[in-house]
């Protein structure tokens, strides 16, 4: 019965136009837009899935790129499959595939969601003065 609503589950899924924004970065903290990178990271147990986010250094700091998760809101594990849900409809981002001898398991994407990077300037007012710093925004996209 599991199986079944989860194959109903899989074909209800809607091709529609979204997008959410997973997080933002300091453009002085990352060497430029391409510096943002993201992949699907996965708990199956759980049934919780997030992004997995890489940050180059920008160039001549001495510092290594960063790596850190970033939760993504409505994006969960269903059936062997990432999904994203955002207003009820819900569209397969990624399948969870064994990979390698060991069979490790990893979600490799569908191409119905895409991870993507967008320069925002903004206004920061500290108490005392009102200045214009740029961040990158990372958001995911579905077709």
């Amino acid at each position: 019965m599991k199986t079944l609503i989860t194959a109903l589950a899989l074909v209800s899924f809607s091709a529609f136009s979204a997008s959410v924004q997973v997080a933002e970065f300091n453009a002085s903290d990352v060497s430029s837009a391409s510096g943002v990178q993201a992949s699907f990271g996965i708990n199956e147990t759980l049934g919780r899935a997030w992004a997995e986010v890489t940050l180059a250094s920008p160039m001549g700091s001495d510092s290594n790129d960063t790596y850190l998760r970033a939760q993504v809101p409505g994006l969960s594990v269903v059936g062997g499959s990432v999904v994203l849900n955002v207003d009820g409809q819900q569209v397969e981002c990624a399948q969870i595939r064994s990979v390698g001898i060991f069979h490790y398991r990893q979600a490799k994407a569908t191409g119905n969601c895409k991870f993507s990077v967008a320069l925002k300037k903004t206004q920061v007012d500290d108490g005392y003065d009102v200045r214009t710093v740029r961040k990158y925004v990372l958001s995911l996209e579905t077709k």
